[in-house]
């Protein structure tokens, strides 16, 4: 349950977790030939520290990629300790206070913000894809690559569904065989549509409405220059 307010910002949430709090370490490696025939692994803050190192364990050995979302501050914190170059991550997807949370750096600038990421990055993950909220995001490269991925301009009705949307649409788009910069986009158009809606799970949501939304986007962009 989320409260919003006058804006669509989320205020506050009510969330049962007992679910995945019961998905242990031991569940996660009794299933691991899902992990290891899958085409892409996400995984989430919410998991417990131990069933997320044992699923980052086991895709390592069949180079499954993984996309690791922190959730919120307190997750994210949690999550400093399991990261290590041995397990390696493809996607890490922090906004600003959760990247600060995961490093203990100050991330109130684009300088602090780089230098957060290049920390994760020591560690074994191989983007990490800042969410700035209504800018945009900035995706910082094992390669040394930083990205800035401005944010489509549209009405926002309501946040809630937002970043699962975005990294939904990320993984789709990997998968599609998208590079990595025009998943981004694609996952940006994908939020852009979401926050425009009042549902958490936009029941129109594809790949011929995404694309449209990257077109108009163009289109407004190649007007205005």
């Amino acid at each position: 349950t989320a409260v919003l307010d006058h804006d669509g910002e989320l205020v506050i949430a009510v969330s049962a977790m007992r679910a995945t709090e019961e998905l242990d370490a031991a569940k996660i490696l009794s299933h691991r030939d899902l992990v290891t025939h899958a085409d892409h692994l996400v995984l989430d803050g919410n998991l417990c520290a131990e069933a997320i190192v044992a699923a980052l364990d086991v895709a390592a050995t069949a180079d499954v990629p993984v996309l690791l979302e922190p959730v919120r501050d307190a997750k994210a914190a949690r999550l400093a300790e399991v990261l290590d170059p041995g397990r390696p991550i493809a996607v890490l997807t922090p906004n600003r206070s959760e990247l600060a949370a995961m490093t203990q750096r100050p991330t109130r600038t684009d300088r602090q913000l780089r230098a957060a990421a290049a920390d994760l990055l020591e560690r074994g993950v191989s983007l990490v894809w800042a969410r700035l909220g209504e800018r945009g995001s900035l995706g910082s490269r094992a390669d040394g690559d930083v990205t800035e991925h401005a944010a489509l301009p549209g009405e926002v009705v309501d946040v809630t569904g937002a970043g699962d949307s975005m990294a939904g649409a990320y993984v789709h788009a990997r998968l599609a065989g998208r590079d990595v910069d025009d998943a981004v986009a694609f996952a940006g158009a994908a939020a852009a549509l979401t926050v425009e809606h009042t549902a958490a799970v936009r029941p129109d949501l594809t790949d011929a409405s995404v694309e449209a939304r990257l077109a108009s986007a163009l289109d407004d962009s190649t007007r205005t220059t």
